[in-house]
């Protein structure tokens, strides 16, 4: 009996020593160093917001010592608000990256197209900004239900080119093509959502909607990796099966290294723009509620629409935790797909 208690702890000792890991004593690969940037943005767009809306001065009234004969504000009050809600923000902006990260076992049609979207959003704000919009002489509607369904057309007879579109046509001409597609639909698009709103949203408005549109496309991507991870499960197994193993093999951890590195830090700099998307995402519905003096969204009816819009948001990453009891199940029962 002790020579088999002997073995067993031998045994569970010498797999211990074979998967441990050597801890890393390179203090920039902290995570809190990594993401310290997305906790100081985070924290500027909660004071760029507040001044906006009027938040911040109604904050700092309400927080001014009373016992302070010259009324000075308790600043260190409003630091910690301040510091906790940007921390906050900092962590509901990047739980898109988790869901996004969860589906890296295969490319999708939207992973095909995300530099596209972001070469084109780019260009259109380049243009909006340095031009102060896009003016078009004639009927502006009728030129926007032109772009929009131009480039749907444009989109779709791409698409239907072949199978892989994207990696079998020459990078020279996919970006400028492609850029220019997303260019007409998201002048179009957003010229007709500004229609449905109403004529008086400002410029300003109109040019913070355009700023805000990478948080609709990382919304959109996050349901569709959503949809696949909920019905492709033996995709997903295998590929993490085949990881498991590509890891286990001698001098992996150099690889590992490598891309782990690129990927991380490279999500601190994700992290600080979705945090701007968001602000911009919030700045015009409350530039749009500001020209419209409540006509577009009731002024009772904003803080609802963000609780929901924050939601909506997060919902995607709940559904990581059943995904990873999936995988933790699947480990259970076919130990040896994974390790051997």
């Amino acid at each position: 009996m002790k020579h088999q208690l002997r073995s067993v702890t031998n045994l569970a000792s010498s797999a211990k020593n074979e998967t441990a890991e050597v801890p890393s004593t390179r203090w920039w690969e902290s995570y809190l160093v990594r993401y310290f940037i997305g906790f100081i943005v985070g924290c500027t767009c909660i004071v760029v917001f507040g001044l906006q809306t009027g938040t911040f001065d109604r904050l700092i009234n309400h927080l001014s010592t009373t016992n302070a004969s010259n009324g000075k504000p308790d600043w260190s009050a409003i630091t910690a608000l301040v510091a906790i809600l940007g921390l906050g923000f900092c962590y509901i902006a990047s739980t898109p990256i988790t869901v996004l990260h969860a589906g890296r076992y295969r490319k999708g049609w939207l992973d095909g197209h995300s530099r596209h979207f972001w070469f084109a959003w780019i260009s259109l704000c380049i243009i909006v900004l340095a031009f102060g919009g896009i003016k078009i002489i004639g009927n502006r509607p009728t030129c926007e239900w032109l772009a929009v369904a131009f480039s749907c057309v444009l989109m779709f007879a791409t698409l239907i080119k072949n199978d892989n579109p994207i990696e079998k046509t020459h990078p020279r001409l996919v970006f400028p093509l492609f850029t220019f597609i997303w260019l007409l639909f998201f002048w179009g698009a957003v010229g007709r959502i500004f229609g449905y709103l109403g004529q008086g949203l400002s410029e300003s408005a109109q040019r913070w909607w355009i700023l805000s549109m990478p948080a609709f496309w990382i919304l959109v991507g996050q349901y569709t990796v959503l949809y696949r991870l909920l019905h492709e499960k033996e995709a997903f197994f295998s590929f993490y099966a085949k990881l498991f193993k590509a890891r286990r093999m001698k001098n992996a951890r150099d690889v590992r290294d490598t891309y782990t590195h690129l990927r991380e830090h490279s999500n601190s700099v994700f992290i600080v723009v979705i945090e701007l998307a968001l602000l911009a995402l919030f700045m015009a519905i409350s530039s749009s509620i500001s020209s419209n003096k409540g006509k577009i969204i009731p002024n009772e009816s904003l803080g609802a629409l963000v609780v929901f819009g924050l939601v909506v948001w997060m919902v995607p990453t709940v559904f990581m935790w059943a995904r990873a009891n999936s995988l933790e199940v699947e480990f259970s029962d076919n130990p040896k797909s994974y390790l051997e």
